[in-house]
């Protein structure tokens, strides 16, 4: 593989995997705002919502792991693909990182849009 391609491809999975582990450190001190929102008003209006928000916490924690995991094997398939022009597994790896890369935005974009949900249920209670 081009290995310019493999420099490329290599720091983005980085990139991505940087933003992952932000991202999974902020999930705990969200549940912790949940937990208190539920202490504080004991409602079902809040405690409802705030379950809700709760299993959406869950599932991006584990889209995480899933996307750091495919992540992590796609940093090894880079790494061990052989730099001969036209490797079929090359063209494998390389239609791979795009597939990842689709993977990736739309998560982005899917966690984005979860804290924004989340901070706009935060100024309801507020």
């Amino acid at each position: 593989m081009n290995n310019y391609l493999f420099s490329v491809y290599h720091d983005e999975n980085n990139s991505w995997r940087s933003t992952l582990e932000v991202q999974c450190r902020e999930i705990p001190g969200m549940s912790r705002i949940l937990a208190q929102i539920v202490k504080d008003h004991p409602g079902e209006r809040f405690s409802g919502n705030a379950k809700h928000l709760q299993r959406k916490l869950e599932e991006q924690e584990t889209s995480i792991k899933k996307i750091t995991g495919k992540i992590d094997e796609q940093q090894q398939k880079l790494e061990s693909v052989n730099d001969a022009s036209g490797n079929t597994s090359t063209l494998e790896t390389l239609y791979q990182q795009e597939a990842l890369r689709d993977e990736v935005l739309k998560f982005e974009k899917s966690f984005l849009d979860f804290k924004q949900s989340f901070h706009q249920y935060l100024l309801t209670v507020i």
